[in-house]
């Protein structure tokens, strides 16, 4: 029997980098690109987030004492509120992160008194 490093030494032996090819974008499932890419603009152009729950200001959670839900936030949603201390809103996939708020919270993770 050999060791891990072993064998991670002996499965690197056998490892050789390909060198790139070129194929159309939407062949490219699976494939690692050789090349740093920059998009020319960020789409969509705020910060969004990345699942539903509570967008809060992460030096809230420092106190135990629950926070007021005062917006709802859907996707799509033009105008941006502010979240203030002691405030949360209801955030959906997408939707853009309030002013004021710095971590969002999955749902499962939350309770609503």
């Amino acid at each position: 029997m050999i060791t891990v490093k072993e064998a991670l030494h002996h499965i690197r032996q056998q490892c050789h980098t390909l060198p790139p090819i070129r194929i159309p974008l939407d062949s490219a499932c699976n494939f690692i690109a050789a090349e740093t890419i920059y998009a020319p603009l960020d789409v969509p152009c705020f910060d969004n987030s990345a699942m539903d729950g509570y967008a809060i200001r992460y030096e809230d959670l420092k106190n135990t004492i629950p926070l007021q839900l005062y917006y709802e936030i859907e996707a799509g949603k033009t105008e941006i509120p502010e979240v203030h201390k002691g405030e949360v809103a209801r955030i959906f996939t997408g939707a853009p992160i309030p002013i004021g708020a710095d971590t969002v919270i999955p749902q499962e993770n939350c309770t609503l008194e």
